[in-house]
């Protein structure tokens, strides 16, 4: 009777999956102690951040753009009043028009991709430190960008800093990544 031997591909996928398993239960432990800070800037940036009306006119500029994209079904011309609107980048328009096609037309639709880019651009910046410096500096990092209260503020309602700074941080990481 012959035996069933896995091929050498095969032998070394197991491999991998056995190390990196190891070593992501290896890091949760390690960073066990960072997650009720983690569950505190989520709590931050989450709590009632879609109560307020849309008053800033630079937020009711993009949440009248996305429903005036809805009305015309247009999503490649952006206006607003009607008229074309080409100052600013689409990408915003769009991520915002993405979670209202999701969540409906309101005020938690709108604000929602602005703070997750936030947390993301947060996170980007761990990790760009981190290929830059080493850990403890990627942490301050972290916390120093996720707690500034500016940027906390701007996360708060529809704008282009937030997605600007993501894509930024992104192309950032990716270049540093390359190096």
């Amino acid at each position: 009777m012959e035996t069933f031997r896995f091929s050498k591909p095969t032998q070394e996928c197991i491999i991998m999956v056995k190390y990196f398993t190891i070593n992501e239960t290896m890091i949760q432990k390690e960073d066990l102690k960072y997650y009720p800070f983690l569950i505190l800037i989520l709590f931050i940036y989450f709590w009632n951040f879609w109560y307020n009306a849309i008053w800033i006119p630079n937020e009711s500029f993009y949440a009248e753009a996305v429903r005036e994209m809805f009305e015309s079904g247009n999503f490649l011309d952006i206006s607003y009043n009607y008229e074309p609107r080409f100052k600013k980048p689409p990408l915003t328009y769009w991520s915002i028009a993405l979670s209202v096609f999701i969540f409906g037309l309101n005020e938690f639709a709108i604000r929602l991709p602005i703070i997750l880019m936030a947390l993301e651009s947060s996170f980007l910046t761990y990790k760009i430190a981190q290929v830059l410096f080493d850990k403890n500096v990627a942490l301050f990092s972290f916390f120093a960008m996720a707690l500034s209260f500016q940027f906390l503020m701007n996360s708060r309602y529809a704008s282009p800093e937030i997605p600007l700074l993501f894509f930024f941080h992104f192309n950032t990481l990716s270049i540093f990544e390359r190096l």
